[in-house]
């Protein structure tokens, strides 16, 4: 049974919403539509872990394969479908007042009176558009007709022949086992437990042989064997399979990345892809997958010649570009306000363009990565009015500054970030200057926009204060190195132009170190002063 998964589906019956997945039933497949049988699903639509959306309980796949069996909605002909030969041709379905009717699973809804008896609605169904994690049924009649498609027509027929379910290895022949293991999980913590298991096809097996290179258990002949690392690094997994016909033997070499408890990166963590070797060793990482994903520009970037580029039109709409950070323990910062800040150079190519970006966290060793974070182009876009058929940044002005608080994980020792670009009909989309810790990125790109001038400093008693405000409210304040605050030095003000501050230190405040923050342009600013007599 194919099913093809995809980045989206185009919506082209003219009708409102998301397609999330279809199938063609065995009656048009039977008719001539042979090379396009099978299931074609939206890849935030399979499962419910990692990026998939679990909304829906991971039931639009069990939803489509109905209909890849020749099930039909139950809602089909509303409150006229009535019996065995109307609506979903189910006499065991109470008909269904329309589409969404039971979207939010009522669990005493009743939108049809025409049925006798009159039964509350079938929400369970999975032939029905309730919410994925209240279905958890199909009828008598519904599994008669499947099993009706699997005996009758030919392209469904095929799979459950004796024929079929040999070479795939469902039933025994005349073969060796092939080997093939799985896991539940590819990464994970120092002394985490990782549970494998022997997914062998073609032919059952007689024994089996595991070998894991840098666990605590070295061999075994178990079928779900459980093993722990107790040192980081990437190890390599082997199986070897036999039954009377011969033998097979699957080795992958890093299978297994082991990682430490604690993250070993600390805040902050800064990529400005200055060098060619800039992932290599570093725990950054490129998911995507092919020629056409993030590849380091050499000739483009916010402040030097170099950046990281999602080439747009060498894609196809909805292909993800994704940058995963290194794991980072996020604690030395915790009080600071930390922060992902980077900058980004895009500019939509028309206004169908529709680029989006996506941040993402993962918490732990593995990857489960949640969403936290969403912009669309108009946004990215660093002018919103303005469009090229072809886009590449050529000065500063082109580069835009994307800021997001990480306070809600300012405790988490051990979480990465991902980073995505989603392409749909547009412009190359560049990255620089990733910064997660305490400061904005390119923080002293801001001092230059606002002429920043502190003086004297070190200082014995007074501090001068000078600075161009050119957006929205400002203020400067003054912290110690604990990031409390101790003084005041400007109140908020929506002041614009030329800002002068003149502090006289307060006697509490002793000879030392502090910070000196001030906000301005939608940005904090931290510089260090000095006070000595």
């Amino acid at each position: 049974m194919n099913i093809w998964t995809v980045t989206d589906i185009i919506n082209t019956n003219g009708l409102p919403g998301s397609v999330l997945g279809f199938a063609y039933l065995p009656s048009a497949v039977n008719q001539g539509l042979g090379a396009f049988d099978g299931i074609v699903m939206r890849s935030d639509r399979v499962g419910k872990i990692g990026t998939a959306d679990p909304s829906d309980g991971g039931r639009t796949l069990t939803h489509e394969i109905g209909h890849y069996l020749g099930l039909l909605h139950t809602f089909d002909d509303g409150c006229a479908g009535v019996g065995s030969n109307k609506g979903d041709y189910c006499a065991d379905t109470p008909p269904v007042n329309g589409t969404f009717t039971n979207q939010n699973c009522p669990s005493n809804g009743n939108s049809c009176n025409s049925d006798n008896p009159d039964l509350l609605d079938q929400w369970e169904n999975y032939m029905d558009y309730a919410n994925g994690s209240c279905m958890a049924m199909f009828t008598k009649n519904q599994k008669s007709i499947m099993h009706y498609a699997l005996t009758t027509y030919s392209f469904r027929k095929l799979l459950v022949s004796n024929a079929n379910l040999i070479a795939t290895g469902v039933l025994n022949g005349n073969s060796a086992p092939s080997a093939f293991f799985s896991s539940d999980a590819r990464k994970v913590c120092v002394g985490e437990p990782v549970r494998f298991f022997d997914i062998s096809c073609k032919a059952a097996v007689d024994s089996r042989q595991w070998q894991f290179t840098g666990a605590n258990i070295s061999s075994t002949n178990k079928d779900t064997p459980v093993v722990i690392y107790n040192t980081p690094g990437r190890y390599k997994v082997t199986l070897t399979v036999s039954n009377a016909n011969g033998t097979n033997t699957l080795a992958v070499d890093n299978y297994i990345e082991v990682r430490p408890v604690v993250a070993i990166d600390k805040p902050t963590v800064r990529q400005e892809f200055d060098k060619s070797t800039w992932d290599i060793g570093t725990g950054w990482t490129i998911l995507d997958e092919g020629s056409v994903k993030f590849t380091r520009d050499s000739s483009v970037g916010f402040r030097d010649l170099t950046s990281l580029h999602a080439p747009i039109p060498n894609s196809v709409d909805g292909q993800r570009f994704q940058l995963v950070t290194p794991p980072i323990d996020m604690r030395p910062i915790a009080n600071q306000n930390p922060k992902f800040s980077f900058m980004i150079a895009y500019l939509r190519q028309n206004a169908q363009s529709l680029e989006e970006l996506r941040l993402y966290y993962s918490r732990g060793c593995g990857d489960n990565f949640k969403q936290f974070l969403y912009r669309n182009a108009s946004f990215l876009s660093y002018s919103s009015n303005t469009y090229s058929p072809s886009f590449k940044p050529t000065s500063e002005s082109n580069w835009k500054r994307i800021t997001y608080s990480l306070d809600a994980f300012k405790n988490d020792s051990n979480i990465s970030f991902m980073l995505e670009i989603t392409s749909n009909e547009g412009n190359s989309v560049y990255i620089d200057d990733i910064n997660i810790g305490q400061y904005n990125t390119s923080i002293s790109n801001l001092e230059e926009q606002i002429a920043l001038n502190i003086y004297p400093n070190p200082s014995d008693n007074l501090l001068n204060v000078s600075y161009l405000n050119q957006s929205g409210e400002t203020e400067v304040w003054l912290e110690n190195m604990e990031g409390k605050k101790i003084e005041t030095l400007l109140d908020k003000t929506t002041q614009d132009g030329q800002i002068e501050v003149i502090y006289k230190r307060n006697a509490t405040i002793s000879n030392g170190i502090y910070l000196l923050k001030i906000r301005t342009n939608n940005q904090i600013l931290n510089k260090k002063v000095i006070f000595a007599n």
